[in-house]
């Protein structure tokens, strides 16, 4: 068995040598992540849209600072109608718990959210800012 922290990662890495050599990651804190051909299985998904005074404010910051403290992975963009998109992935649990998160914490900003929810295989690794 090896065990290593690999800091591009952000997570720990253990590894066993049986007839082929296996990957599992136990991920920190608010980063979720594969490594590249590793089976994903299938996780929680919700994007959301936020609108009202939602850009110009420091939304998309905020949320990723909230994203730290969950086992989520998304995005969180801007859009051109004047919209914020977030799109997170994870265990139902975490994304709900970290959607009502940013909901608490920007809500004087927030007019209206459209949520839709899905399940499926995890497209993103970590959590970031985009567009």
């Amino acid at each position: 068995m090896f065990l290593g922290v690999y800091p591009w990662a952000k997570t720990t890495v253990i590894s066993y040598q049986l007839s082929v050599i296996s990957y599992q990651l136990l991920p920190s804190r608010g980063n979720v992540g594969w490594i590249s051909g590793m089976e994903k299985s299938p996780v929680f998904i919700e994007d959301v849209w936020f609108s009202g005074r939602v850009q110009g404010v420091g939304f998309r910051w905020h949320t990723l600072a909230v994203a730290r403290g969950f086992e989520v992975a998304g995005t969180v963009r801007n859009l051109a109608d004047g919209r914020v998109h977030l799109h997170a992935e994870g265990t139902e649990r975490e994304v709900l718990a970290f959607v009502a998160a940013v909901e608490d914490e920007m809500r004087a900003f927030i007019r209206e959210t459209e949520k839709k929810t899905a399940t499926g295989n995890a497209a993103a690794v970590g959590f970031e800012i985009v567009g």
